[in-house]
């Protein structure tokens, strides 16, 4: 959703028809049900090791919102699992993160 409402980044504007426009209360709540970042599970919940990949230069989806998605499913885990959230982000390369 935060990447959805800079309305300065590319394909944005033009993805509202796809995916709804955040500026619009009545398709927020329908938004956040399918963002990633918004439906992390609680911390009571396991998940498994998670290698998110992203570009640095992907104008779709940009590497601080799968930074902000890794940095939620960590924050909910505890360090004693010995489980692990991991990003690698790619200087060249565009790509959708892979879960």
């Amino acid at each position: 959703l935060g990447v959805m409402m800079d309305e300065t980044l590319p394909h944005t504007v033009g993805e509202y028809g796809e995916w709804g426009n955040p500026h619009v209360e009545s398709e927020v709540k329908c938004m956040a049900a399918y963002c990633p970042t918004y439906n992390v599970r609680a911390s009571t919940e396991e998940y498994p090791a998670v290698l998110a990949t992203s570009s640095l230069s992907d104008t779709r989806v940009p590497y601080w919102s799968v930074a902000k998605w890794v940095g939620k499913i960590r924050s909910g885990r505890g360090a004693e699992e010995g489980k692990s959230g991991n990003l690698s982000a790619g200087l060249r390369s565009q790509q959708r993160p892979t879960v």
